[in-house]
């Protein structure tokens, strides 16, 4: 049999995980000059790498490819303390995050749909933000 939390559980997970995103938020917009619903996407992106990646004290190694608005770049290297050269922006509008240490590799396609406010983000599940969380293993020299 699964193990399936309670609803209390599963309340007080979601209730920490705000608290913590909030209080990242905030942290990150000191550094962005402000607040907007693209940097707190960002705080949730970062959220998901660290959490699907062993980043630890390794991010001089991470590379993120964002085909997003600079906003959630500026969540990725605020708060990861990533240089500017690790943080590359291409084909924007395509709304693909693809972040990479080594030859592992995360993939987060933003969902399709307007968010307009910064609230929204942190009411949402990772699967709302983010409809395809994909790991990849890449091949040594790939991009």
């Amino acid at each position: 049999m699964d193990f399936q939390p309670s609803l209390i559980t599963v309340g007080v997970n979601v209730l920490l995980g705000t608290q913590r995103w909030e209080r990242r938020f905030k942290e990150a917009a000191q550094h962005h000059g402000g607040k907007c619903v693209g940097l707190a996407i960002g705080v949730r992106a970062v959220d998901v790498v660290e959490r699907e990646l062993d980043i630890s004290d390794n991010t001089s190694a991470l590379e993120v490819k964002l085909g997003t608005k600079k906003c959630l770049g500026d969540a990725f290297k605020s708060l990861l303390g990533l240089q500017k050269r690790q943080v590359e922006y291409v084909n924007p509008r395509n709304d693909v995050i693809l972040v990479t240490l080594g030859t592992d590799a995360i993939e987060l396609h933003l969902t399709p749909t307007k968010i307009m406010e910064v609230a929204n983000v942190f009411e949402k599940s990772d699967e709302d933000l983010f409809p395809v969380i994909r790991r990849l293993k890449l091949n040594a020299g790939s991009p």
